[in-house]
Formats: structure tokens, C-alpha cells, sequence
């Protein structure tokens, strides 16, 4: 279990939004992540080592079960 900006809650990127659990389910690529958030959305995130978050995208890269690691906009 980890701690994420969920894009749906901080649209702007203002960081002001409280961090959601997440579950990370699979490695998709080079810090891509599959993860689940507390909605139960499947969707594609990042650890950004700088600020030391992780960033999901549950609006533009939201997953689909068919096809996991090839799904959601580039």
C-alpha cells in the first residue's frame, strides 16, 4: 500500500488535495505502475522522487482489464 495524488481529486496540480491509498498492482514499464485506488479504478501511476509522491492518472489513464500493460493514452 502507498500514498497518491489522485489526478480526479488535484485537477489544477496544486498539490493542495490529501493523499489516497493506492495498491500497486503491476510493473507496466520504466516507473510505470498498474494501481488501484480507494474507488476501485485501475489506472497507471508514477513515483516522482523529487517531491516523493507517487501521481495517479485516474482520468486520462484509467486501465483497462482486457488489455492492462497497453491501455490508457500514452
Amino acid at each position: 500500500m502507498a500514498m497518491a495524488m489522485l489526478h480526479s481529486l488535484d485537477p489544477h496540480g496544486t498539490h493542495e488535495a490529501d493523499l489516497q491509498p493506492i495498491e500497486i498492482l503491476e510493473k507496466a514499464g520504466d516507473n510505470d505502475y498498474i494501481v488501484s485506488t480507494p474507488s476501485g479504478v485501475k489506472c497507471h501511476a508514477l513515483f516522482n522522487p523529487f517531491c516523493g509522491y507517487w501521481f495517479a492518472d485516474d482520468v486520462y489513464r484509467v486501465v483497462d482489464d482486457k488489455n492492462a500493460k497497453g491501455s490508457g493514452a500514452p
